[in-house]
């Protein structure tokens, strides 16, 4: 059986300021990526102009993105440009699109999940992330440890070295994410 090559993935930052550094505040005000998407989707509809539309968007993706549903996307922006350092390629008050060191990442408001079944697991007040881990190498831990504590965010585990061959630090974000983030140690 002859396979098709894979075609390439569009890069979303190739639609906007890629490495925009001047931080979040840059991209706030652009469209929205869920625009456009067919109303099977169930999650709010949106009334700006698109930024790109839910399927352009969702073919830039590849392998493994991971999505966020927060409380508000423009208080959580900050941990995540400003002490995790990735780009925010994209923002409103609904959406986020970031990427930085292999990583795509998205955060959505909890509104726009109204319409989905377990919406209203959302309105606690508790934690969202505990029991999950998201680990991202390439950050230097010290350097983010130092960002999160002068920004005021949570330090769960302050930076050391690991058995599994990482120096890390463990920081939680405004709804309870939990992020390791560090280097590797030398061999």
């Amino acid at each position: 059986m002859r396979r098709r090559a894979r075609r390439e993935r569009p890069r979303a930052c190739l639609a906007l300021r890629c490495g925009d550094d001047r931080g979040h505040r840059a991209a706030l005000g652009r469209g929205h990526a869920h625009d456009g998407a067919p109303r099977g989707d169930r999650v709010k509809k949106r009334k700006t102009q698109p930024w790109m539309t839910a399927a352009d968007y969702g073919r830039t993706l590849g392998g493994l993105s991971v999505n966020l549903i927060v409380r508000d996307v423009a208080r959580s922006l900050p941990f995540y440009t400003g002490v995790l350092g990735l780009s925010a390629l994209y923002s409103d008050g609904d959406f986020a699109a970031l990427e930085g060191h292999g990583v795509r990442l998205q955060l959505h408001a909890d509104h726009t999940y109204e319409r989905m079944p377990w919406a209203e697991r959302l309105q606690g007040l508790g934690k969202r992330g505990f029991g999950a881990e998201i680990r991202i190498l390439g950050i230097e831990p010290d350097a983010a440890e130092r960002r999160a504590r002068e920004a005021g965010y949570t330090v769960l585990v302050a930076t050391r070295d690991w058995p599994h061959g990482w120096r890390d630090c463990v920081l939680e974000d405004p709804d309870g994410y939990t992020f390791a983030v560090g280097t590797p140690l030398p061999a």
